[in-house]
């Protein structure tokens, strides 16, 4: 299990039972989107301070490298897909972005870069070579295939403010910081459900 910590600015692992909790990496900015390569044991980040994204070996941080990933303005989430060798990531900055490349910043392209507002959860779905993600400035889901064909929105309705993102098992889960709250919908835009609510 891994984490970003933005008090003190540093990534975190530990067992999933919770034991032997060790800091990865120090001295960062602002720690954001993180993914893990458990292919090869690389862990990549984003730091909004710089608002750049970084890699390091998972288990000691060792080998820090900058991504030479160009245009960034503020990146905000990442996902990787070892299988296919690619990096994807949003960029919520003046010209909202999801862009593309290949896990050592190679390769760059732009997946979507035209009515994006503040995309910032971002999802792969392998079976489908699917990206997903939430923008919670237009408030939708949003879906792209990993070549940049066939976007669509999946999702407008009953979307406040959309922020942590995650898919699992043909759904799309996500939080709602407007509303505080757990939302649910199937890959097809169908089965909506408000799974909890925390205000």
């Amino acid at each position: 299990l891994y984490w970003c910590d933005s008090v003190r600015d540093t990534i975190s692992s530990a067992n999933f039972d919770g034991s032997d909790p060790k800091t990865v990496v120090s001295g960062l900015k602002v720690p954001d989107g993180i993914a893990v390569d458990w292919l090869v044991g690389n862990i990549y980040w984003v730091d909004t301070g710089p608002d750049k994204i970084f890699v390091a070996r998972s288990d000691d941080g060792s080998s820090q490298l900058t991504l030479k990933i160009m245009g960034l303005d503020r990146p905000r989430a990442i996902v990787l897909a070892p299988s296919v060798k690619h990096l994807f990531w949003t960029d919520w900055g003046v010209n909202g972005a999801i862009g593309r490349s290949d896990m050592d910043g190679t390769n760059q392209i732009l997946l979507a870069d035209v009515g994006l507002g503040w995309p910032n959860g971002l999802a792969f779905d392998p079976a489908e070579d699917t990206l997903y993600w939430s923008d919670a400035l237009e408030d939708r889901v949003e879906s792209v295939k990993i070549d940049g064909s066939q976007r669509k929105v999946i999702a407008s309705d009953n979307i406040q403010h959309p922020y942590g993102f995650h898919f699992f098992n043909d759904h799309i889960y996500w939080t709602d910081w407007t509303s505080q709250s757990i939302k649910k919908i199937h890959k097809s835009g169908s089965n909506y459900q408000s799974l909890a609510s925390f205000e």
